[in-house]
């Protein structure tokens, strides 16, 4: 009796705490000027733009990600294909930290649930005027935390997978060194989500710019 109450106890324990880890990244163990593990080239010509490991910025370790624009005119993109999700909600967060001018950090995220598919269902533009983006057909701009320039700040976003899960995205923008926060909720789209990709779209023409990206986590919670 006391053992089907243990286990029934510990059923519902698991259940309201479970998260599937369907990418993560801290780039650690990492060797610096290398590609990341899982991101691969969609389209456009990097030229001599770099995508790699980098020594030269992080939040607590060694490494990060980096990419640096030289000087290369094209738009490129560079993909990462996400695994099947479960119902829940799917909570992608990372860190970033942008150099150059104001008017030319301009980074492009989306998320689709095919690469092939003309609508993005999030598209996000990270940039030294502040963080924004279009879900669906909703505009927002983030403008209580200001982007600054060689500074660290965290990225999350939370989404259900189904109509049952939710029907609201939340986003947070956050100061890493001042713990200043902006959350943003705004409606999302009842149908099932089963998969996706996340695409890094990096602008055309402005020289001497660059994204770094750390602790990069993305994991499907049913809760």
């Amino acid at each position: 009796m006391k053992l089907s109450i243990l286990l029934a106890v510990f059923s519902v324990v698991a259940g309201v705490s479970a998260t599937d880890i369907l990418y993560q990244d801290d780039f650690e163990s990492s060797i610096p000027g290398k590609a990341p593990k899982g991101w691969k080239n969609l389209w456009g010509k990097p030229g001599n733009d770099t995508f790699t490991v980098s020594s030269e910025k992080s939040v607590s370790g060694d490494n990060s990600l980096q990419f640096k624009r030289t000087d290369n005119d094209n738009i490129w993109q560079s993909f990462l294909h996400l695994p099947k999700f479960k119902d829940g909600n799917i909570e992608i967060s990372f860190n970033f930290l942008l150099l150059g001018k104001p008017g030319d950090t301009n980074y492009r995220l989306v998320y689709r649930k095919v690469v092939s598919d003309p609508q993005p269902e999030i598209d996000l533009r990270l940039t030294l005027n502040g963080v924004s983006g279009q879900i669906a057909k909703n505009r927002f701009k983030l403008e209580e935390v200001a982007i600054a320039p060689d500074q660290w700040y965290n990225l999350s976003l939370k989404f259900p997978t189904a109509a049952e899960d939710g029907k609201e995205i939340l986003i947070t923008l956050t100061d890493v060194a001042a713990k200043k926060e902006q959350k943003c909720t705004i409606p999302w789209r009842n149908d099932k989500t089963e998969s996706g990709v996340l695409i890094w779209e990096f602008p055309g023409k402005p020289k001497d710019t660059s994204l770094f990206l750390d602790d990069f986590k993305i994991a499907n919670t049913q809760d």
